[in-house]
């Protein structure tokens, strides 16, 4: 028989939890009463928090969104000053080590699965990680008069490279890994003003 909660908040706790199964097992894996067992609570407990598995993994991209953007926002204030290679450097650094720290969570978080599910917490951290490329695309060019275009583009860059990173799809004579992969992921028409 479970022993009594004792952990305090059991949304958090499923959360956090399911974070973790997430990472360790997959997607396939989780579930509301496995998630009950681990933490040690009835199986019908979970349910109080997360009518579905659905709304769970609504709670868990919430949570990624959210982490995802304090973490490109820490990374933008951290180079607060700095040149547009290091402006670059700094985002296609934070962004990969994001990734690549959480990519069953990153994947959820930016499949057709994870688009449908969406909350206005969801939205809302979207668009404060969306507005941090925003504005370094805007110090990367400030000549541009809509700095949108660019960021676009700079972001479907750092997707698609943590994508191929994430499914080995890059001959390793390529040379570029995890490790290297900033090297080679750049776009040429914001490198530097003087390189165009």
């Amino acid at each position: 028989m479970n022993q009594p909660y004792h952990h305090g908040n059991l949304g958090e706790a499923l959360i956090n939890r399911g974070l973790e199964q997430l990472e360790e097992h997959g997607l396939d894996s989780l579930s509301l009463r496995g998630l009950a067992d681990q933490i040690g609570v009835s199986k019908t407990a979970p349910y109080r928090h997360f009518k579905t598995k659905h709304d769970l993994l609504t709670a868990l991209a919430a949570e990624g969104y959210q982490r995802f953007a304090d973490m490109l926002e820490e990374q933008e204030r951290r180079l607060s000053g700095e040149n547009a290679n290091s402006l670059l450097e700094g985002l296609y650094t934070a962004y990969g080590h994001f990734a690549q720290g959480q990519p069953e969570l990153y994947r959820l978080m930016f499949s057709r699965l994870g688009n449908s599910l969406h909350s206005e917490r969801c939205k809302l951290n979207a668009q404060r990680a969306f507005s941090v490329v925003l504005r370094m695309a805007a110090q990367l060019e400030p000549q541009r008069a809509d700095p949108r275009s660019l960021a676009v583009s700079l972001f479907a860059n750092l997707h698609g490279w943590v994508m191929i990173l994430m499914d080995d799809l890059i001959p390793p004579e390529a040379g570029a890994t995890w490790d290297s992969w900033t090297r080679f992921a750049r776009l040429p028409q914001v490198f530097t003003p003087e390189d165009g």
